[in-house]
């Protein structure tokens, strides 16, 4: 979960938990899906719930190039599913992340995979 004091997201949830450099690793979770996951996951718990979970990241990607807002890349990692993978540059605001993150959830907050 991310917060920025104002505002808590629990959106997301880290794929990677060590960094990786200036890159940040997380999986989406539309609502519809929430509850689906646990959020101390460090992996899918099973193969039904990675299947869901992989298509998550296609789909989004898809918005957010037809509407042309940004660009986050994903990627699965060995056995985990595609998750989003964001290079961040400096300087990146705590206001370019709440948009980020509303941005993701405005273009995601619909999606459901069976």
């Amino acid at each position: 979960m991310y917060s920025n004091g104002n505002l808590s997201y629990d959106l997301i949830s880290l794929a990677l938990q060590a960094p990786e450099y200036t890159n940040v690793c997380f999986w989406y979770f539309p609502p519809k899906m929430r509850d689906l996951y646990p959020w101390s996951m460090k992996e899918p718990t099973n193969e039904e719930t990675g299947r869901r979970l992989t298509r998550v990241a296609p789909l989004l990607k898809y918005r957010m190039t037809e509407k042309g807002s940004m660009m986050v890349s994903y990627q699965p990692l060995g056995t985990l599913p595609n998750f989003f993978r964001m290079a961040l540059a400096t300087p990146s605001s705590e206001e370019d992340m709440d948009w980020l993150l509303d941005e993701i959830e405005r273009l995601g907050n619909d999606i459901y995979v069976e």
